[in-house]
């Protein structure tokens, strides 16, 4: 009878230490897999919080399962530049982050080449790069830009970011006269329109889609400033303090966009 009972005891305790145990082990030791960490999602929150570091992380995370990821590969294009974009100096990488940049918007456009996004972050990768070069070394991506960003106008004329690209495309053009010669003989015919006009008309067009992003009334009024219509710059230079921030550079074009008001009220 005591065996009996003492042995009852044992398997009592056994069951239980073993239900204690198996509480807190994973799902998977009973060979039920659970979900890994949702990368894409992690990166667009963090993103959204600004800070392009932790996003590049989740999304090569991402990659690192499925390198294939459409929108993984745009993502971290992205996120890669705002790295560089999000300090003072823009034009200095000296990590390549740019270049990291262009590498996954390359991919992206190899995925799937009837997605606008796919073409926009390409021309938009390929422009920031182009920032830290002289004049006259931004040349041989010029034609590259001009195709890319028209690409993805084609395919989604309701987003106001190729409209930007393209303005500042002409912007640039006009403001070396000298280059717009070079590039012509280049480009042909698809510089024979590009002008500061032109370079307004697709500001504003992007301001028009994007009201409250604050970079298209920045370069929009810096526009209107080269082309001296300081008029037509101080309304949107003024607006840029209300506008709330969303893009990891916006703290610097508040700034930027006070002391511009600032100087055109002087001048």
């Amino acid at each position: 009878m005591r065996r009996t009972t003492v042995r009852v005891l044992l398997v009592a305790f056994a069951l239980a230490a073993f239900a204690a145990f198996a509480a807190g082990m994973p799902a998977a030791a009973y060979g039920q897999s659970q979900p890994g960490p949702d990368h894409l999602a992690l990166g667009a929150a963090a993103k959204q919080a600004r800070k392009p570091e932790e996003a590049l992380r989740h999304f090569q995370a991402a990659l690192a399962t499925d390198s294939l990821n459409f929108d993984a590969n745009c993502q971290a294009a992205l996120a890669a530049a705002d790295i560089v974009r999000r300090r003072a100096d823009d034009k200095h990488d000296p990590d390549g982050y740019y270049a990291l940049g262009i590498n996954y918007a390359r991919r992206a456009v190899a995925i799937d080449s009837t997605k606008a996004e796919g073409h926009l972050v390409l021309a938009l990768t390929l422009g920031y790069d182009a920032l830290h070069l002289a004049p006259e070394s931004r040349l041989a991506t010029a034609e590259e830009i001009w195709h890319e960003v028209h690409k993805a106008l084609a395919l989604n004329p309701k987003d106001d970011r190729p409209y930007h690209v393209l303005g500042r495309w002409h912007a640039e053009l006009a403001r070396f006269s000298w280059a717009k010669l070079i590039i012509r003989l280049k480009l042909h015919a698809l510089t024979d329109s590009a002008s500061w006009d032109a370079a307004a008309a697709n500001m504003e067009r992007a301001a028009q889609l994007a009201p409250k992003f604050i970079y298209h009334h920045l370069d929009l009024a810096q526009t209107y400033v080269s082309m001296d219509r300081p008029a037509d710059a101080r309304p949107h230079l003024a607006l840029v303090d209300s506008l709330p921030i969303s893009d990891v550079r916006d703290s610097i074009y508040k700034v930027e966009a006070k002391a511009l008001l600032a100087k055109i009220k002087r001048d």
